[in-house]
């Protein structure tokens, strides 16, 4: 999955967040002109009430407000008939006005358009009468003063709309600018962080929550070193306390060969501490190797592969004693150039895995011009532990995939019916 950039994140999530405070506030004006404009006209038809009413007291015969722009009337039964359609008896409330626009009047349609606007303002009289003041207001009222108003603040609503949003936009990129060099900083830093300049001072990132991840990484990538040198510490000292027995083992392995005869008792025995042996000592020196600080390889010989897993094949078959295993090969003449004591580790470790974890059926070896094969298969899944957690893995594998990505080998293991299929190439 994609993952999105913070930058753009900031900037879209701003740019929405004014688009819709803009939209917003664009609606708000429209509604504020709107009862404005209602307001003004209810104020305007509730001051001729009160004037008339006033000019009534003093005078019985006094004459009705009177304008161009409006009608007024006394009692409802002097309503024209198309009056009353459009605002009907029931909905009449004294000093409440009443509007009704036809194509959806409002300062926003296009100036030009036909309209018609309708007021009608009830006033309920001293003497119980009620008072009508009715508004009919069309485009062909709109003045050419008036239609540039309008226009004007058409396009000043808007300009300044867009204005906010590239204001906006302009926070949002240098806000993502002045974040994204810090973090870059940051980026950079840890990346390059290693166990050797671990000690040097950490940079500044400008910002306190920038301070404290940093922080984290650091106490982090220090506790992993510690685990990592500790572990480095163990190896080396395990495998130089292990040198020592190793060769006295060896040694004296000789000497009993030296001193039993061919067909003695102690020859086979012998022989398999003897190869024990051997494997332990091959074994401490790849750790040896492995716990080095340095990222330097043992130098590289000429190593035939086939003769190598043949005679590893040989050695490890007191595995398949007492088992119903075939094994089967295929070892085609292949010489590599490459270094002999982790690829006898790495060899060694893939055949003993499946020789030792094959109780009946087949192991199969093949040896080609692309590197080693190895796959073991059971006949009986029952016979094995599936959920054991050395099933088809071991210490010694998880020595292989360390041995493989120090000597830039390809390794794969991986798990079919019965067994695990493995391969080693890429000398």
């Amino acid at each position: 999955m994609k993952k999105l950039s913070l930058g753009l994140v900031v900037i879209l999530t701003l740019l929405v967040t004014a688009m819709s405070m803009v939209i917003g506030y664009t609606f708000m004006i429209r509604w504020y002109f709107e009862k404005g404009f209602e307001r003004n006209t209810a104020d305007q038809f509730e001051l001729e009430a009160i004037l008339y009413e006033r000019a009534l007291r003093e005078d019985p015969d006094a004459r009705l407000p009177f304008m161009r722009t409006y009608q007024v009337y006394v009692g409802e039964e002097t309503l024209p008939d198309a009056i009353l359609a459009r605002f009907p008896v029931e909905k009449h409330r004294a000093a409440h006005l009443l509007t009704d626009a036809e194509h959806d009047f409002t300062v926003f349609d296009d100036i030009g358009k036909e309209f018609a606007f309708h007021c009608l303002y009830p006033y309920d009289l001293f003497d119980g009468r009620r008072l009508y003041f009715y508004l009919k207001y069309t485009h062909k009222e709109l003045t050419p003063a008036a239609e540039q108003q309008f226009l004007r603040i058409w396009n000043l609503v808007w300009r300044a709309a867009l204005v906010f949003l590239l204001f906006v936009a302009a926070i949002a990129y240098l806000l993502v600018r002045q974040l994204r060099r810090p973090i870059g900083d940051m980026a950079a830093w840890a990346e390059g962080l290693t166990m050797e300049n671990l000690a040097r001072p950490r940079p500044s990132f400008t910002y306190k929550e920038l301070e404290l991840v940093a922080a984290k990484l650091h106490g982090a990538f220090q506790r992993i070193t510690e685990v990592l040198q500790r572990e480095q510490h163990f190896l080396r000292f395990a495998s130089h306390e292990l040198r020592t027995p190793i060769a006295v083992i060896r040694n004296n392995v000789e000497l009993i060969h030296r001193r039993i005869e061919g067909n003695h008792p102690l020859e086979s025995p012998m022989a398999r501490i003897d190869r024990s042996a051997k494997t332990m000592a091959q074994m401490t020196e790849t750790l040896l190797w492995l716990s080095r600080e340095e990222d330097t390889t043992p130098q590289a010989e000429p190593v035939a592969l086939d003769r190598l897993v043949a005679s590893l094949i040989e050695e490890y078959r007191y595995l398949l004693e007492g088992k119903s295993v075939v094994v089967e090969t295929n070892l085609e003449p292949l010489c590599v150039e490459t270094a002999e004591s982790p690829c006898r580790i790495a060899v060694s470790n893939l055949l003993r895995n499946a020789f030792q974890y094959t109780s009946e059926g087949t192991v199969s070896v093949v040896v080609d011009a692309s590197g080693v094969f190895i796959r073991n298969r059971n006949v009986h899944d029952e016979v094995i532990d599936h959920g054991g957690a050395c099933y088809g893995f071991g210490m010694g594998l998880t020595l292989v995939e360390k041995i493989s990505n120090k000597m830039g080998w390809q390794y794969e293991n991986r798990e079919i019916d019965g067994g695990r299929e493995v391969t080693l190439r890429g000398w």
